[in-house]
């Protein structure tokens, strides 16, 4: 069933890449650079070591992704009430709180900003006064194409996945619905081929449900107060399975470091500072 595997993940995949690319952002090298706001202490680890550590998103903020995995959720259940494919939503929906997505994911993202000199930016990374005693530092387009990627690869470090920032909650809610309904057609694709038996086409069904689960989890912390949408903000992202108990592999411990996932980028030169 491999080569079935991937050829209705690949629909899906092509369907749900129509979709994020409303939001998304396209990354061309004739584009100004991308910066990176940080603190003096960091600037200069990063200048000196070529490297940018992705961070854990609990640091950032533990509380605001809840609720866009909340809003998720609840768009699954109502869709499902309507589905004439219930049963298969239903399965997900369980799985979901079976597995406790939350409590068994590490979610960790590399913050940039369209913008090299923007007032929220340094609000947050200008020292404790606000004093611009931070960092911008610029990054060109050319540094993104080569390091982002459509796929969340979790055996390695790797390319990011570029998360599409979403300010507006009726925004947010479009891509959830658009996402499930690419899956609702993928899954009444299935369902006609009658040349697979019946736990093969359910076996194909969950592994798309998967790959939803897989598009969905890059939005919630894409989801942003609309306070902050002159930040301009992109985020880059990476995720791994905490534990066994995760739907995700966990990430090896050779790339580990004490017990922080070694997400990096490693790049040659910065465009300006």
């Amino acid at each position: 069933m491999i080569e079935e595997v991937k050829k209705f993940r690949n629909l899906f995949e092509a369907k749900a890449k129509g979709i994020h690319n409303t939001y998304d952002i396209t990354y061309t090298k004739s584009k100004p650079p991308y910066y990176h706001y940080t603190n003096h202490e960091a600037a200069l680890s990063i200048l000196s070591s070529r490297r940018i550590k992705f961070t854990p998103y609990e640091e950032i903020n533990s509380k605001e992704i809840i609720e866009p995995y909340e809003k998720s959720k609840q768009a699954l259940i109502d869709f499902s009430v309507t589905s004439c494919h219930r049963k298969y939503w239903q399965e997900f929906i369980d799985r979901l709180d079976q597995h406790k997505v939350l409590d068994h994911l590490s979610i960790y993202i590399a913050s940039f900003s369209r913008e090299g000199d923007e007032n929220h930016m340094w609000t947050t990374f200008g020292g404790e006064k606000g004093d611009r005693t931070g960092y911008s530092i610029g990054f060109n387009a050319k540094f993104f194409e080569e390091k982002i990627s459509n796929n969340v690869d979790l055996s390695k470090i790797g390319p990011a996945v570029k998360i599409p920032i979403v300010y507006r909650l009726k925004d947010f809610s479009f891509l959830i619905k658009e996402l499930i309904t690419a899956v609702e057609e993928v899954i009444k694709l299935i369902l006609r081929q009658r040349q697979y038996k019946l736990s093969d086409r359910e076996y194909l069904i969950k592994n798309i449900q998967l790959e939803l689960l897989g598009n969905l989890i890059p939005l919630w912390p894409g989801y942003v107060s609309d306070n902050y949408e002159e930040e301009n903000e992109i985020r880059l992202f990476k995720i791994a399975g905490k534990d066994k108990d995760s739907l995700f592999p966990k990430i090896p411990e050779e790339l580990r470091d004490g017990n922080r996932v070694l997400h990096i980028f490693e790049f040659e030169e910065v465009s300006e500072i």
